[in-house]
This record gives structure tokens, C-alpha cells and sequence, in this order.
């Protein structure tokens, strides 16, 4: 156990927690996170966002709901709300590149296509993979009217995923 004046972590909390009986997960804010995201599976956006509040209540510093509530805001145009949230969790996960894409989507909402470039960027260097932000980036190029670059962003989505909706 613990010194009465010795700080204890979340983290350190949930492992002295025992065992749950049906084998879930014992982290409430993973609980949380978890409902958070099959609530957006079903499209609801408001059950969500509740979710990824009660997580964060929980555990201020969880990364993937700092990120879910964010652009939860962000797709709602919230874009005040949305920033410091996306921010946080790519301060703290900078190598997850789902959250790069956020974050550049946001600048290009707010119409900054130079600025979302950079992010579509950082998140394409994370992951050569991500069809989404080859897309993303895409549409940023073609914002600034640099169409070849564009072409060449959106071919490279439909390499990895020719059945991508948005092109």
C-alpha cells in the first residue's frame, strides 16, 4: 500500500483494483471510451460525446477520448472546443496518426488548407497506409490549386483503397 502523502496514480489505482468476475475490462474510463465508440458505431453522436466526458471525468489525461470528444466537436463545427482537445492528445500519442488527420481536417473546416496539408501530412509519414489522409491531403491541395499534387494525393488513396466514397 501507499504513504498517506504519497501521490498515487490513476494507473496505479486501477492495478491494485482486483480482477472484475466476468473478465471486462476493470479501467471505468476504458469502459467509457469503449461505449463511446460503439455509440458512434450507431450513430449516436450525443451518447458519445457523454461517454468520452464521463472518461475523461474519470481520467483527464486518456488520449483517446481527449481525441473522441474532439472531433466529436470538430464534426460539429465546434471548433473552439475541438482544438485544445485534438491538441492534447497528439501531445501526448504524437505517433498516432488518426489523430494528425483529425487536427488537419479541422484546419481545413476552418478553412486553412495550408495548414491542414502539414497535418495530412505528418499523419501519412505515421502511416503510408492511411487512404484517408492521402484523401484528406488531396482535397487540401486541391483548395490551394495544386492539382497535380492533388491527382497524385488522390490516386495514391485509391491505391490503397479503390473503393474510398469520397473521390
Amino acid at each position: 500500500r501507499h504513504a498517506p502523502d504519497k501521490f498515487i496514480t490513476y494507473s496505479e489505482i486501477i492495478a491494485e483494483m482486483p480482477p472484475p468476475l466476468d473478465g471486462s475490462v476493470r479501467d471505468p474510463a476504458a469502459v467509457h471510451v469503449r461505449k463511446a465508440k460503439k455509440a458512434l458505431q450507431e450513430k449516436k453522436a450525443d451518447k458519445a460525446m457523454k461517454h468520452f466526458q464521463d472518461a475523461l471525468g474519470i481520467y483527464p489525461d486518456n488520449h483517446v477520448a481527449l481525441h473522441g470528444l474532439g472531433d466529436l466537436y470538430r464534426q460539429q463545427g465546434q471548433f473552439q472546443q475541438a482544438m485544445p482537445l485534438i491538441q492534447q492528445a497528439i501531445i501526448m500519442q504524437p505517433q498516432v496518426a488518426e489523430y494528425q488527420n483529425s487536427l488537419g481536417m479541422l484546419f481545413h473546416q476552418r478553412g486553412e488548407a495550408e495548414k491542414a496539408s502539414v497535418f495530412y501530412r505528418r499523419a501519412i509519414a505515421l502511416d503510408n497506409k492511411y487512404a484517408a489522409a492521402y484523401c484528406n491531403l488531396g482535397v487540401a491541395y486541391k483548395a490551394l490549386n495544386r492539382l497535380d499534387e492533388a491527382v497524385s494525393a488522390y490516386k495514391t488513396a485509391l491505391s490503397i483503397n479503390p473503393k474510398m466514397p469520397e473521390i
